[in-house]
């Protein structure tokens, strides 16, 4: 597997590529090409071009959760052909009305026109993707120390309710050895992710993981975060988007952590 960072909070120095608050990561999966979520808003095409990435290639795309930041960028494809006859996988809820504090923060564009174009593939339950990699589905909150707060709102049947983000969901690719986790924003929590992508495959060992972990301030929940992920002995670590200087700090002292920006790949083998 190929992945290569399309959309990220941070771009190298002297780099083409443009950043944002957003998400979006190429997965070459030997001759399936798969976009996990699309970043915030149209740059996910510039910076393609830029990298001689052809987005027509997709025959995936899957959508970590709901929120504009991973969402934004589907009007523009939308509006470039790109979505036509590709397969959109997400959890049903990613399509829910989202607010914060009064501000919209949902997808920018609905199921409704998408399937026009588009084959939407939507399940709580696992499903694979391409030949070695798994969308996750809907994450069983196992640890209790893990982001058990809903953030801001949501409609769901039609009345506005906590949003806890069931959603929120993540991708497994088997390696030759072992599992590599990739994920949104984690809001389902980091290692609830990582506990439910073992018990899908085996218990077995994780090679390393890529994306949001969302987490921002110290205190219990970090600290347990950082011993959990000690434990596991995780080679690669790539907390990225949406974590905090402090945040990383804490991780990278209880096991080490590496950096990953907008035009940057890895490959497991």
């Amino acid at each position: 597997m190929k992945l290569t960072v399309l959309v990220e909070n941070h771009a190298p120095l002297n780099s083409r590529c443009l950043a944002e608050h957003g998400l979006a990561f190429w997965i070459e999966d030997e001759n399936s090409r798969v976009l996990l979520d699309t970043g915030a808003s149209g740059i996910l095409l510039q910076n393609a071009q830029k990298l001689g990435i052809c987005l027509a290639e997709a025959s995936d795309i899957v959508l970590s959760h709901g929120h504009f930041d991973h969402t934004g960028g589907l009007p523009h494809l939308l509006a470039e052909g790109l979505l036509k006859k590709k397969t959109i996988t997400c959890h049903p809820d990613v399509w829910q009305e989202k607010t914060e504090d009064g501000d919209y923060i949902g997808a920018p564009v609905g199921p409704e026109v998408l399937e026009r174009v588009a084959t939407l593939r939507m399940s709580k339950k696992p499903r694979r993707v391409s030949k070695n990699l798994m969308f996750l589905g809907e994450i069983p909150r196992s640890n209790g120390f893990e982001n058990q707060k809903p953030l801001g709102l949501c409609k769901r049947e039609g009345k506005l309710q906590p949003d806890f983000l069931l959603d929120d969901s993540a991708l497994v690719y088997q390696a030759k050895g072992g599992i590599f986790v990739i994920t949104g924003c984690s809001h389902s929590g980091i290692c609830n992710i990582i506990s439910y992508a073992k018990t899908l495959f085996a218990n077995q060992p994780v090679l390393g993981v890529i994306g949001g972990f969302h987490l921002f301030q110290e205190g219990e929940a970090l600290t347990q975060t950082a011993l959990f992920l000690q434990q596991e002995q995780i080679a690669a670590l790539y907390p990225c988007h949406c974590i905090s200087f402090a945040a990383k700090a804490v991780l990278h002292a209880a096991t080490p952590i590496r950096e990953i920006s907008v035009g940057e790949s890895i490959i497991v083998e």
